[in-house]
């Protein structure tokens, strides 16, 4: 089974044509955020089988994005799941809700069952709040299934940028502490997953991974590969072919 995780960005026009040629190369699973209102429907007729909704809401309603995911595979007991809405000063004034929600699917390949999680966590937040949205997506794990998880989870934060944005993102006072990155990895090992782009920048403003696809030990992942364009995106697309061990 060939996955992709790819952030289009809101304001990507050129969305379309980057999921196009995604899709032609072959792909079978599709797992997008922020996908423009505008070209929603164009892209949800691009695959079979499709799952949406909404992700969030931009300058008071005026604008939306969604989540999508693309099967070539029936989609079986399609649910989305809220996220706790988190205080932020900077979404207030922007007049914004970042992250409604969070996608989850069950799809059959090649006899075998899955759980396929599509997430776009907030970015203004504290650190704290995505980490508690990280034990939320595991609990949601199904014992019957090979559970991945695709999305943008924007573990940016550390000592240094908590400092400059702690105000405007709803800190704690010691929340200014975490070093979210480091956090992240300590989570993916005790919850025994695979990070495979774990050496990659995955968007183009910070010099870390913040796009993942994460899968179980007991799942064998290769091919796996940043897209080398953007195709009008702030972030690149990660792909990875998974198979049963």
């Amino acid at each position: 089974m060939q996955i992709t995780s790819w952030n289009v960005f809101r304001r990507n026009m050129e969305a379309l044509y980057g999921v196009k040629e995604l899709v032609d190369a072959g792909h079978d699973i599709l797992c997008l955020q922020e996908v423009p209102e505008l070209l929603l429907e164009d892209i949800l007729q691009l695959m079979p089988y499709n799952y949406t909704c909404l992700e969030s809401v931009w300058r008071n309603g005026r604008s939306k994005s969604y989540l999508v995911i693309l099967s070539n595979y029936p989609i079986e007991m399609p649910t989305t799941v809220p996220h706790k809405q988190w205080p932020s000063l900077r979404n207030e004034l922007h007049g914004q809700t970042e992250s409604f929600e969070f996608q989850q699917i069950n799809i059959m390949c090649n006899g075998q069952q899955w759980r396929i999680f599509n997430v776009h966590l907030p970015l203004n937040v504290s650190p704290f709040s995505r980490i508690r949205e990280w034990l939320r997506i595991h609990r949601r794990f199904s014992s019957s299934s090979h559970n991945i998880i695709c999305g943008d989870f924007n573990a940016f934060a550390d000592p240094l940028w908590n400092m400059l944005v702690a105000p405007f993102f709803g800190y704690r006072p010691k929340d200014v502490f975490i070093h979210e990155r480091n956090e992240l990895r300590n989570f993916i090992f005790r919850k025994k997953l695979i990070n495979p782009f774990g050496r990659w920048r995955t968007q183009m403003h910070l010099p870390f991974q913040l796009d993942f696809i994460l899968h179980p030990k007991l799942v064998t992942g290769t091919n796996a590969i940043r897209w080398p364009s953007r195709m009008g995106s702030d972030h690149w697309p990660i792909s990875i072919k998974l198979k049963k061990s």
